[in-house]
C-alpha cells in the first residue's frame, strides 16, 4: 500500500537538511551532492541553502513584506498595486474585488489564481486551493530556508495583462551576468536564455519548452538590468524577477535558488561553466566529501 505524499512529507520533516538534500539532489539530478566543496551551480546552491542564512532573505522571500523593501531602493512606481491581504479565505470578500484579481500566498511559489472575469471564477475552488497552500510550509519541499518563516497569507494584486512576458536576472555579488525570458506559468512555461548583450546562449532548462528565439529585446531592458543590479547588491547569488508591461517596469520576486536549485541543464556541461560565475563566502572550515 502507497503512503500518502502529505504523510511521506511530513515524516520528512524529521530528516536534518544536508541528509534531505543529499537524498533529494541524487534522485532529482541522478548523481551525488558534491557540498565540500560543491562545483557545480547545482550544487552551489543546494550549499547556499545550508550555509547562506542571512535574515534579510526572509523578508525578501515574503511576497507582501518585499514590497516596501523594494520600493525604498528603485521606486514605489515598480510594485504592483495590493488589493488586499487575508489570513485565511473567509476572510475575503469578493465583492469588494474588481473584475480582474491575482491572488497568491506570501510564503510560497506557485500559487497563483489569475481572475481573467470574477463573475466566472469558481470562488469556493480558488479558497480551498488557497486554504491548503496556506497549511503548507514551502520550506520543507525543496529546504529553501528563506521560505521557512514567512507569516502565510494570501495577497491579492491589481491585474495587469494576459501574457506578460517575464525577465529573470541571474545575479553574482550584484552583477547580473544572464537572464532568461519565460512566458506562461507552471509546465505551460516556455524560455531561453540569453547574455546581457540579448545574444542568445546554448543551453536550456530542460524542464520548460523553448520560446521564440526571435523576441526583440524590450526598450525598457537597461532598466531593468539597473534595477536588477540594484536589488541583488551584497547577495552571493539571487534571481531578480521582472516583468514589463506597456513598457513599465514591475518588480515580480527574490528567487535565492530558482528550481530549488535542481535545474537540469542541456547541454550538462553549463551546469558546471555556470558554477564557476559563483565563489562561495567563507563560511566555517570544509571538508571533503
Amino acid at each position: 500500500m502507497s503512503v500518502p505524499k502529505k504523510i511521506l512529507r511530513r515524516l520528512s520533516q524529521g530528516i536534518p537538511d544536508e541528509a534531505y538534500l543529499r537524498m533529494l539532489y541524487r534522485c532529482k539530478m541522478r548523481r551525488k551532492l558534491h557540498l565540500h566543496p560543491p562545483v557545480t551551480f547545482t550544487e552551489k546552491l543546494q550549499w547556499l541553502k545550508l550555509y547562506d542564512r542571512n535574515p534579510l532573505y526572509t523578508k525578501l522571500a515574503d511576497k507582501y513584506a518585499v514590497k516596501a523593501y523594494v520600493a525604498g531602493r528603485v521606486g514605489k512606481e515598480h510594485i504592483v498595486p495590493t488589493l488586499g491581504l487575508w489570513e485565511k479565505p473567509e476572510d475575503m470578500d469578493f465583492s469588494a474585488l474588481p473584475r480582474q484579481f491575482v491572488l497568491k500566498c506570501t510564503h510560497d511559489s506557485n500559487s497563483v489564481i489569475l481572475c481573467r472575469d470574477k463573475e466566472k471564477l469558481d470562488k469556493a475552488a480558488a479558497c480551498r486551493r488557497l486554504k491548503e497552500k496556506l497549511q503548507e510550509n514551502y520550506y520543507y519541499f525543496g529546504r529553501e530556508w528563506p521560505y521557512k518563516d514567512v507569516p502565510p497569507r494570501i495577497l491579492c494584486e491589481t491585474y495587469l495583462e494576459d501574457e506578460i512576458k517575464n525577465y529573470k536576472f541571474f545575479c553574482f555579488y550584484g552583477r547580473p551576468r544572464f537572464l532568461y525570458v519565460s512566458v506562461g506559468l507552471g509546465k505551460d512555461v516556455r524560455m531561453f536564455f540569453c547574455d546581457m548583450d540579448w545574444n542568445r546562449l546554448p543551453f536550456r532548462n530542460t524542464a520548460y519548452g523553448p520560446l521564440d528565439a526571435s523576441l526583440e529585446k524590450p526598450a525598457c531592458f537597461a532598466e531593468m538590468a539597473a534595477m536588477a543590479e540594484t536589488l541583488s547588491a551584497g547577495i552571493p547569488f539571487v534571481r531578480i524577477d521582472l516583468f514589463a508591461v506597456a513598457g513599465h517596469v514591475y518588480f515580480s520576486e527574490y528567487t535565492f535558488t530558482p528550481t530549488s536549485g535542481f535545474m537540469v541543464f542541456d547541454p550538462p556541461e553549463y551546469d558546471k561553466i555556470l558554477g564557476d560565475y559563483l565563489p562561495l563566502p567563507p563560511v566555517g572550515e570544509e571538508k571533503s566529501g
